[in-house]
């Protein structure tokens, strides 16, 4: 594909992202693999691998980096197949190569993702066939746990970057008037760290039958609706990269620790609920009952954790400020340097800080931009 000449060395890039790392990791656990069945002789069935596996397991970091950006890459190529006809030839014919034994590109970049999931799979079967007493047994369920865990850092580092990048497709598609027009969505909060989109979807005003389109974050809800009348049919759709809908404030944002959500007495099938806030009821309907029910239970869920948040800690600054002022010693934090921390810009890249706190006291230390492993 790259000596072609039809693809940029940047789309190149986003389409394989760390490939070659990949690679490298792989090739460490075969060559692994095969030191231990040449060590264990000639026609004698290997005894251990759970030891291998828990230790490569352990350094397979270039797995999260390639799952959490690999759906921009195919986002890319399915674009491209779209409005370019000899692009779509293109790809048919190395499909044709016998390297690729028939499959199409798209296939290749879910392998990735697909093995990941599959090594807890496999090594729980391995673990279910091996005895008690067994020498691997404890090596596999090391292994098993780094599996597990490695799987669940993929997940949560999908997870963040579709966070981001529905924050910052919000940020450039809501026209925010004041007084939040300066509101950076994908921000931390007050108290609840990072910004996270909770739940998105349409809604109607129960009365006027006007559509909105809410955002349910972490922190607030926020109704919209669009300039120009639309059709999605999900939120998935709302959110491509080639949906150009432009929404406006309805209005201004509903904080979920002022909120109450109430359906309707006496209760009724038809789908609709209430919102209170402050002296202000917003009666919703919904296109049905289920969206009304997870509507009301994602509100009321993201409600009650951001007052159980804030009441922590208004807790621990009164603990902080009955400590008498004089203390009864000091202490000295040095901030070093950290490795390894997610990724959540589109370049694989964070701005990194450390944060601080010892009672009411915080303590935060400057950015250090574009790094996974910032020294201060």
């Amino acid at each position: 594909m790259s000596e072609s000449g039809r693809l940029k060395k940047e789309e190149m890039d986003m389409i394989f992202v760390n490939w070659k790392d990949l690679l490298t990791c792989n090739s460490k656990i075969v060559k692994a693999l095969h030191l231990r069945k040449k060590s264990s002789g000639e026609n004698v069935p290997v005894q251990k691998i759970g030891d291998i596996m828990a230790s490569e397991l352990s350094h397979m970091q270039p797995y999260i980096h390639f799952c959490s950006n690999q759906f921009n890459g195919a986002a890319l190529l399915q674009t491209r197949t779209d409005n370019e006809p000899d692009f779509k030839s293109f790809l048919k014919k190395i499909a044709t190569d016998y390297r690729c034994k028939g499959m199409p590109l798209s296939s290749f970049l879910l392998k990735p993702m697909q093995r990941i999931t599959r090594y807890p799979l496999h090594i729980k079967n391995i673990l279910e066939c091996t005895p008690e007493g067994h020498a691997d047994r404890e090596p596999l369920k090391e292994a098993l746990e780094r599996a597990e865990e490695l799987c669940q850092l993929v997940n949560e580092e999908v997870r963040s970057k579709e966070n981001v990048e529905r924050l910052e497709w919000i940020q450039t598609h809501v026209q925010c008037d004041s007084p939040i027009e300066h509101l950076k969505f994908n921000s931390l909060t007050n108290c609840l760290g990072p910004r996270k989109l909770l739940h998105s979807g349409k809604m109607y005003k129960a009365k006027s039958n006007k559509e909105l389109w809410a955002f349910l974050f972490n922190d607030f809800l926020l109704l919209t609706h669009a300039v120009k009348q639309f059709t999605s049919s999900g939120p998935d759709k709302l959110f491509s990269k080639r949906n150009n809908v432009q929404l406006k404030l309805y209005k201004p944002p509903v904080l979920l620790n002022e909120v109450l959500v109430k359906l309707p007495e006496p209760p009724s099938d038809e789908p609709i609920f209430h919102i209170s806030h402050i002296n202000r009821v917003y009666s919703i309907r919904t296109d049905n009952v289920n969206e009304r029910t997870a509507w009301v239970q994602k509100i009321k869920v993201a409600s009650e954790e951001f007052i159980e948040t804030e009441k922590k800690k208004r807790e621990k600054i009164y603990q902080g400020r009955s400590v008498k002022a004089s203390g009864i010693g000091r202490l000295l934090v040095t901030i070093l340097e950290a490795t390894e921390l997610k990724a959540v810009k589109a370049n694989g890249k964070s701005d990194s800080y450390c944060e601080t706190t010892m009672g009411s006291q915080l303590f935060t230390s400057r950015t250090l931009n574009d790094t996974l492993n910032p020294k201060w």
